[in-house]
């Protein structure tokens, strides 16, 4: 959840993230973001992909992930983060 009035910063702020560290992340097994704005104002949901459960060490261990934290820290109220294993997907979205 985000301080009132700051989604719109939030959301810029994270696709301007995934383009500069689009590169590095690629390297370390990141498939990708989706990225979905709650209609509240308040909220956003981040579903990122990786190659493997390796890959998602790599990345929440590295400096880079701890300096995209402290940059998107003061546009965060309330962060929940759960890792998921895909299930079913269908179609294309």
């Amino acid at each position: 959840m985000l301080p009132s009035g700051k989604l719109d910063e939030f959301l810029e702020t994270q696709i301007a993230e995934a383009g500069h560290l689009g590169d590095a992340t690629r390297a370390m097994g990141w498939l990708g973001n989706r990225i979905h704005r709650a209609r509240d104002g308040r909220t956003a949901v981040i579903v990122t992909a990786f190659a493997s459960e390796a890959a998602r060490k790599r990345w929440a261990e590295s400096q880079l992930f701890a300096d995209h934290l402290i940059r998107i820290e003061p546009l965060l109220e309330r962060v929940e983060s759960n890792a998921f294993d895909l299930v079913f997907a269908s179609g294309s979205f």
